[in-house]
């Protein structure tokens, strides 16, 4: 897959599982990207990418949980775990190579796509009201 596949993979499973913060502005769209990339500027040499991978997941999943009215469940575990799938597994280990410090030197390109493919989605949601 190409970077661009990846993003857009992303950003389609994050707006239909509504893996965002409460509303539609920037930093709320962004919320996973921007808990991908704290992780992994905070990684420690002990710590691989599986174990900050599982780390992120349970992150990004006890704050929607927290944030939501109702909680979230199986469905959100699961979208959650793809979404670091694709970043961890497909963006870093196969785009980058494993090479932390180029995805960081990246990242605002790299959230700036993800944020032009999610908001490609809620245009379309819109439009089929």
């Amino acid at each position: 897959m190409t970077v661009s596949e990846i993003l857009k993979a992303m950003a389609e499973i994050a707006w239909t599982k509504q893996i965002k913060g409460q509303t539609l502005k920037r930093n709320s769209l962004l919320m996973p990207m921007l808990m991908f990339f704290d992780q992994i500027r905070k990684q420690q040499p002990v710590l691989d990418i599986a174990a900050l991978e599982a780390a992120v997941n349970e992150k990004i999943f006890n704050h929607l949980d927290r944030i939501s009215d109702n909680g979230r469940g199986k469905a959100t575990r699961e979208a959650i775990e793809k979404l670091a799938n694709l970043f961890f597994k497909e963006l870093i280990e196969n785009s980058y190579h494993g090479k932390i410090h180029r995805i960081i030197s990246d990242e605002k390109d790299l959230k700036a796509a993800y944020l032009f493919y999610l908001r490609s989605h809620i245009g379309k949601k819109e439009e089929s009201k």
